[in-house]
């Protein structure tokens, strides 16, 4: 068994000059490691940060316009319930007065028709008065006539001879 002799060996001075060198490389690759870290680190930081704000910028925004869009929405709702009422009263108005010169036109007809038939009232009367006259002298005379007394059969104001 043959045992690595540069193991044994003292080291040579190209390998003592290279083993700083390799030194100093792991070194700066090291510092280059943890500075990149610390850069991620930071800006991640900064993003997070960043980030944060700006949603909670669209957060109050987006609050802002929903907080408008459901103020619209009652104005828009109350008035349209405003104007709902209004146009009910308006109908409510119109139906009113409408009825009312309805009522009061059939009261001047019924009035005018009252007041025909109360002018022509005598007229009816005395159409009734002689009406009934003519009933009972025509009842009076249907009785005379079926009398037995003959005297009455031939009175002149019967109208028969004499």
């Amino acid at each position: 068994m043959k045992i690595n002799s540069s193991l044994d060996s003292p080291k040579s001075s190209s390998e003592q000059d290279r083993l700083p060198t390799w030194r100093n490389y792991e070194l700066t690759d090291s510092g280059v490691m943890i500075q990149k870290n610390v850069r991620m680190f930071i800006h991640r930081k900064r993003y997070r940060t960043v980030r944060n704000a700006a949603m909670t910028i669209q957060r109050y925004t987006r609050g802002l316009v929903s907080r408008r869009r459901v103020h619209l929405m009652r104005q828009t709702a109350a008035a349209i319930k405003i104007q709902a009422c209004m146009r009910g009263w308006l109908k409510k108005v119109r139906y009113q007065r409408l009825k009312y010169t309805m009522i009061r036109l059939q009261s001047c007809a019924r009035g005018n028709w009252a007041r025909q038939r109360f002018e022509h009232m005598p007229r009816i009367r005395a159409c009734i008065i002689i009406q009934r006259h003519v009933r009972n002298t025509s009842g009076l005379l249907s009785k005379v006539l079926s009398s037995p007394c003959k005297a009455w059969s031939g009175a002149s104001w019967l109208g028969g001879g004499g």
